[in-house]
């Protein structure tokens, strides 16, 4: 999500407890996840959103465009999308971690 969305969700919902961030260098965008894991922090155990009203740009674009497709139209495609996000994700992730 943008930094500017971010600070939108943060004014109005805080930011929970057990949240870091992934901030790629010289990017606009931010991703708050649980501790330990690559899922938003905004997802309810049951994996809804807790923030849908204001929701970003990017949850709304999800399953809308061939980069992002459904994991239930096309679960295929959207398995290979996703384990190839979970990498860079979780690259960044590492990197964050480690400059800290």
């Amino acid at each position: 999500m943008s930094k500017r969305e971010f600070k939108v969700i943060r004014k109005k919902y805080g930011v929970p407890k057990e949240t870091e961030f992934i901030e790629p260098i010289d990017s606009p965008i931010v991703m708050p996840v649980k501790m330990g894991t690559d899922r938003c922090t905004y997802l309810s155990a049951s994996g809804s959103c807790s923030v849908y009203d204001l929701r970003p740009r990017v949850c709304k674009l999800y399953g809308e465009i061939p980069a992002m497709p459904c994991q239930y139209l096309y679960p295929e495609k959207a398995q290979d999308k996703v384990n190839s996000l979970m990498k860079k994700l979780s690259h960044s992730l590492a990197c964050t971690r480690n400059s800290s």
